[in-house]
């Protein structure tokens, strides 16, 4: 049985009853809206419900608000844009820190912002505490109340026990979508093909109060606390003797990607996608700090800083009434995310959905029958969405567009793939031709690109046509493609060495960058051509000979590695078997200290061979070569649980056989 409470009345119970035997009477609350997490997206989100005249309670695991942004170290806004919710919280900011005199860090670009992280926690609290907003610190949300698929609540383990809280709405604000997966909603961890996400972080300081700046370490699975726990006692201990002191808050750049009524792609935000229920807009360079999947990533596209498009149902869980996700575990991509994640535009978000919910409140509607012209107008009187939004459906009609033909008529391509050394100030307003051409169909643009190449004045177009040709699987083109990159070897001794921008970048892997020859290689790799198995050999034979760094930014020797197993695994082409033993038998790929039996290996390096070691053997094992599952098998005891749980995925994928991992002590 069920007794209901009024409205944040924290005096009534719910008593739980089994065959009519008493089990547990826990304490219970009433709201309009309930945000769950206090971060960056969550804390705007109350806010905004609340100054539509909702009621609201805001909940979050930690003791003091904003989450990344705050306790997280995060100290600055990246890209992004500054406008509707944003501009509001850094007014909050502008006054404490004028009052207090902080000076702030200069930024090349008109966005750029920084902040002294406990006046950011204190000014939220402030800002929310004025809108009477309860907030309940040290509340950790462990499940939800669910009525067939209409979720109307949560429930929250506190220091004093159990707590029920019920809501009209809830806002699933935890960075990690724990709501709409406690709900049963469907999701892919970090990226679908093998877990990996951006690097994770844990706050570093030089001094109280100073973050030190970017930390970028590895994978951690949120979902296993035993992971968790690894991932803090091997952090604690990386700072360098500068280091002040540790956070005490694991922040996820990405974690769970919750499955809504649409996803967001890659190539949605490449080709500056709109939606008739656009309702947030930002601006971003592509930033993934961590390993990436998408194929136009591995030629050699590389995004520069543009505007982007939300729509309302990357919000909306699939298969569930009530409830909105906002920030980092919107429905998205792997490849997409690391644009879309910024702080600024992540607050803008929360913001949408806090706004969202207290429209839904108010008119007695489901989130998916919100009046969107009428709620997009809201959005762009208050400064958070452009007045284009609200133009057409699509604002870039096909009739505004040059045709194909024109396009590739006037192809500049190699110089605008990689987008990585523009001026932080650039703003891209439209996609690139090329990357138009990219994402044409292989039926419209094939014809137009053979004929460019029968047509080509000279061999540098030749070689631009011939690897889009590539691109779209042709093989016209594909003999000279071949030769360019056999005589590029030839001019050379060694491993190939990056000649383009590495501004940035750091460890490998991260930001998609790899050696020119490396994308080449790539995209040769996409037709059937025989120089394939060669190429791949002779650049074999120079990593095995070669003197390895994998600290070294120019050969970028990780992601040729990497480059080499998604080509064999790709391809099934017994002939690389060889190349694949080889590379997996290298000392430090195969060493017995890469399955970390230490929870306190230190080396990120290591961590990164690790991944390395996982990537072959599921190339390998893809053609049923024992050796293969032999080290998927011993993977799946690493301690790091995303290399565990990723090996085991293979091994099921490959064999159908179950593997259960065991849990440390």
């Amino acid at each position: 049985s069920v007794t209901l409470a009024s409205r944040n009345d924290f005096s009534r119970f719910y008593d739980f009853k089994l065959n009519d035997v008493p089990v547990l009477t826990l304490p219970t609350a009433r709201t309009d809206v309930l945000v769950v997490g206090g971060g960056t997206a969550g804390s705007v989100a109350a806010y905004a419900a609340a100054s539509e005249q909702a009621e609201v309670i805001l909940t979050d695991m930690n003791s003091v608000l904003g989450g990344t942004g705050t306790i997280g170290g995060v100290h600055s806004y990246w890209f992004g844009l500054t406008q509707g919710f944003t501009r509001l919280v850094d007014q909050q900011m502008d006054h404490l820190e004028n009052w207090l005199r902080q000076q702030r860090k200069s930024f090349p670009w008109e966005t750029g912002r920084s902040w002294n992280p406990s006046i950011k926690a204190f000014a939220l609290q402030k800002w929310l505490r004025e809108q009477s907003v309860p907030i309940l610190f040290n509340s950790l949300c462990v499940g939800v109340i669910k009525e067939h698929n209409q979720i109307k609540g949560a429930l929250f383990a506190t220091e004093k026990g159990p707590l029920i809280i019920q809501s009209d709405v809830t806002i699933d604000a935890t960075g990690d979508g724990d709501l709409a997966c406690f709900a049963g909603a469907d999701y892919t961890y970090g990226s679908q093909q093998d877990r990996f996400t951006m690097w994770s972080s844990l706050a570093q300081y030089s001094q109280a109060g100073q973050y030190r700046g970017g930390v970028f370490t590895t994978n951690v699975d949120i979902g296993d606390v035993f992971d968790c726990t690894r991932y803090l006692l091997v952090n604690r201990r990386r700072g360098p003797e500068t280091c002040f002191d540790h956070g005490s808050y694991l922040t996820t750049r990405e974690s769970r990607h919750i499955q809504g009524d649409y996803t967001v792609t890659f190539r949605d935000v490449l080709m500056m996608k709109t939606y008739p229920d656009t309702v947030a807009v930002g601006f971003s360079n592509f930033d993934p700090k961590g390993k990436s999947d998408q194929d136009e990533i591995y030629v050699g596209v590389i995004p520069s800083q543009q505007r982007f498009s939300l729509p309302l149902r990357a919000f909306i869980p699939s298969g569930l009434e009530g409830l909105l996700v906002t920030g980092k575990a919107i429905s998205a991509t792997h490849d997409a995310l690391p644009i879309i994640r910024m702080q600024s535009d992540v607050q803008e978000q929360g913001g949408m959905c806090g706004l969202a919910a207290a429209w839904c409140v108010r008119q007695n509607k489901k989130i998916r029958d919100l009046d969107i012209l009428a709620f997009q107008k809201k959005l762009v009187a208050i400064g958070s969405l452009p007045e284009t939004v609200l133009e057409t459906e699509s604002r870039k009609s096909e009739a505004s567009l040059p045709s194909l033909a024109d396009v590739i008529k006037q192809l500049q391509v190699r110089a605008e793939w990689t987008q990585t050394d523009l001026d932080p100030g650039y703003v891209l307003d439209e996609p690139l031709p090329v990357w138009r051409i990219l994402n044409a169909s292989r039926s419209e643009a094939v014809p137009l690109l053979v004929k460019a190449y029968e047509t080509a004045s000279d061999q540098a177009a030749k070689l631009d046509v011939a690897r889009l040709l590539a691109w779209h699987r042709h093989d016209t083109g594909a003999s000279f493609l071949a030769e360019y990159l056999k005589q590029t070897l030839d001019s050379r001794e060694g491993l190939p060495v990056r000649e383009g921008s590495l501004q940035w970048s750091q460890l490998y892997p991260d930001q998609g960058v790899m050696t020119e020859l490396t994308y080449d290689l790539n995209l040769l790799s996409r037709t059937d051509h025989p120089a394939v198995v060669p190429l791949v050999n002779e650049l074999v034979h120079r990593i095995v000979t070669a003197e390895r760094d994998y600290h070294d930014e120019k050969t970028c020797l990780f992601s040729l590695i990497d480059s080499i197993a998604r080509i064999a695994e790709a391809r099934k082409r017994p002939e690389l078997i060889p190349a694949l033993k080889q590379l997996l038998r290298l000392p430090e790929i195969l060493s017995e200290k890469v399955a970390c039996q230490n929870d306190f290996d230190l080396d990120l390096v290591r961590e990164r061979l690790a991944m390395l070691k996982l990537l072959l053997a599921r190339a390998l094992a893809s053609y049923h070569v024992s050796f293969g599952f032999e080290v998927l098998e011993d993977l799946t005891q690493d301690r790091r649980g995303i290399i565990a749980k990723s090996a085991a995925d293979c091994l099921y994928r490959l064999s159908a056989k179950r593997v259960f991992l065991p849990q440390p002590v």
